[in-house]
């Protein structure tokens, strides 16, 4: 049976009480209206009779209803004083809510910033190393090794993967472990199986890590072959990728390694 069919007996059952109600008061009306007419007529003091029960049943019906709107009153004024307190707790939650996003807001917009503070870095890195290697042979055998510049890439490397997003670090590790073996994947392919990171973002970080020279690419379509990768940042990855594992540890140790895991099944 249906739910229509059952509201509608239903909605017939209750129209037919209501019509058996209405005769069942109607007949007692006039059965009492007979016995007051046709037996008790000759009580001489019947009508004081019936004028005192009729005020003594007005006065008890006042004080039940100045009772009964005593305690609406109050039942209503509580829920007022609920109402009012969610509302306030209602809006200090929202007020939280937009202090958040707008602090994300800020976030986000300093991440190109900073993007282009490391390429401007790498750039003065790979400056250094090709003026130092253009240097003549008879001064490079008399002057002692300068180890300023290989420190100096290797804060930017750390800088770099320390600013990175999460999702901004598996992109790394793929290029990472497809360098190391020699392996053509396909980007959008690999986020269509991890589905915590998009492609556009994806690609965007990948465009804007190779172009701040941390790797090598070359790129048709969404096939990705990464040729190179310097050895100081591979090495570094896994490592940085770990130490942020632990520290966000809720909940992000559950779903953080599974996606790593999906990295390497997918390089193989």
């Amino acid at each position: 049976m249906s739910q229509n069919e059952s509201s509608d007996k239903n909605r017939t059952a209750c129209c037919t009480a209501k019509i058996h109600f209405g005769y069942i008061i109607s007949i007692l009306v006039v059965i009492i209206i007979a016995l007051l007419t046709v037996k008790w007529s000759d009580i001489p003091a019947l009508a004081e009779h019936l004028n005192f029960a009729l005020g003594i049943t007005s006065l008890v019906l006042a004080v039940v209803a100045i009772v009964y709107a005593f305690f609406a009153n109050n039942s209503f004024n509580v829920t007022v004083s609920k109402l009012e307190s969610a509302a306030t707790t209602i809006k200090d939650e929202t007020g939280d809510l937009e202090r958040a996003v707008h602090g994300l807001e800020l976030q986000l917009k300093d991440i190109p910033d900073k993007l282009l503070s490391l390429e401007g870095q790498v750039s003065k890195t790979h400056a250094l190393v090709e003026a130092s290697s253009q240097q003549p042979k008879s001064q490079i055998t008399v002057q002692k090794p300068d180890v300023s510049v290989e420190e100096f890439a290797n804060n930017v490397v750390d800088r770099f993967l320390n600013v990175s997003s999460w999702n901004g670090l598996k992109v790394m590790y793929l290029c990472c472990l497809a360098c190391e073996k020699q392996k053509e994947f396909d980007l959008k392919e690999w986020t269509t199986m991890d589905q915590s990171i998009s492609y556009d973002y994806a690609y965007g970080f990948l465009i804007a890590a190779s172009s701040a020279g941390f790797f090598d690419h070359v790129m048709q379509d969404t096939k990705v072959r990464v040729t190179a990768m310097p050895q100081p940042v591979a090495h570094k990855i896994r490592p940085v990728m770990d130490a942020r594992i632990k520290v966000f540890p809720v909940p992000f140790n559950k779903t953080w390694p599974p996606q790593i895991e999906i990295i390497e099944k997918f390089i193989g």
